[in-house]
């Protein structure tokens, strides 16, 4: 990713990658963007509707809540 971003001439796309990974037993989920810069998320969305949903992210305190709730509140948006 970095040999991409170095000259703006390289960059990969304009593209928003999404990662997830398992690491010291807990999962983890990183966004890449264009320009080199790395997040880590609790929960993310990647399209017209990101600040509506965002505001909700904020609202159901993603990391106390367990996975059966998350995803029942995520199929909800």
């Amino acid at each position: 990713m970095h040999a991409y971003t170095v000259y703006g001439f390289l960059r990969p796309f304009g593209c928003f990658i999404l990662l997830a990974a398992y690491e010291s037993d807990e999962l983890q989920l990183y966004g890449f963007e264009p320009s080199g810069v790395t997040y880590s998320y609790y929960g993310i969305v990647v399209d017209k509707a990101q600040k509506t949903a965002k505001t909700i992210f904020e609202k159901l305190k993603l990391p106390v809540l367990n996975l059966e709730y998350t995803v029942k509140q995520a199929a909800k948006m």
